[in-house]
């Protein structure tokens, strides 16, 4: 059976998985018997000739201890659970927390677009996450670009705004209006339909909350 290769952005792959052989003090045929692989394998992906199946690449990123997205050239930071242990550290003022570019990314800890401070008594009463907003839904409250500031929470309050996901595509903000049989979605935008879903749904988890906006940050 022919094994199924990982399809990297060739140059991003073989530069730093060199990067890391060689701050890790290990030669190519070091490197070669850590993986039990020939030398010449390790030195064809150096160089871009070949790539290592999709298994192998999950191999050296659990040596190396690195995440999957610095190997993929999609972030440059290695640990970003180290990193973002130190920018949660208390300043004078307040508490820092991560801004994520996408839901997904709270769960893996991931992606991160940087950091927002927020006033220690808030930090104090929940945990807190910021996420850049993609849609017009709330507008002319929260626009795309925006950050978005919210406290993590999976049950729904009637009349809140709310960071939901619909059948886990990406994240949406929007007013939650409870019914008897159910709730809705509705954006401030009239553009956008509000959206109903059964007590059933919301059961089986068709539609998902993260956590309630307490604050928005706008970007000039």
């Amino acid at each position: 059976m022919k094994r199924e290769t990982s399809h990297l952005p060739a140059n991003t792959f073989r530069i730093r998985l060199k990067e890391q052989r060689k701050k890790h003090d290990l030669s190519q045929q070091e490197c070669a018997d850590i993986f039990g692989i020939a030398q010449s394998t390790v030195g064809n992906w150096e160089t871009g000739i070949r790539e290592p199946c999709y298994d192998m690449l999950l191999r050296i990123i659990d040596y190396f201890q690195i995440s999957a997205d610095y190997m993929f050239g999609l972030t440059d930071v290695e640990r970003p659970m180290e990193r973002l242990k130190e920018a949660l550290q208390t300043t004078q003022k307040g508490r820092k927390i991560p801004i994520f570019r996408r839901i997904a990314s709270i769960e893996t800890v991931e992606d991160i677009l940087g950091f927002e401070e927020i006033p220690q008594a808030l930090a104090d009463s929940g945990e807190y996450f910021g996420l850049k907003v993609y849609d017009e839904g709330m507008a002319p409250r929260i626009f795309g670009g925006d950050i978005i500031i919210a406290r993590r929470q999976s049950g729904f309050r009637d009349g809140r705004v709310a960071v939901v996901t619909i059948e886990e595509t990406e994240a949406l903000c929007r007013k939650v209006v409870k019914h008897e049989n159910g709730l809705s979605l509705v954006a401030m935008n009239s553009v956008y339909e509000p959206q109903f879903f059964t007590n059933e749904e919301i059961a089986a988890r068709k539609v998902r909350m993260y956590g309630e906006v307490v604050e928005v940050r706008g970007r000039l």
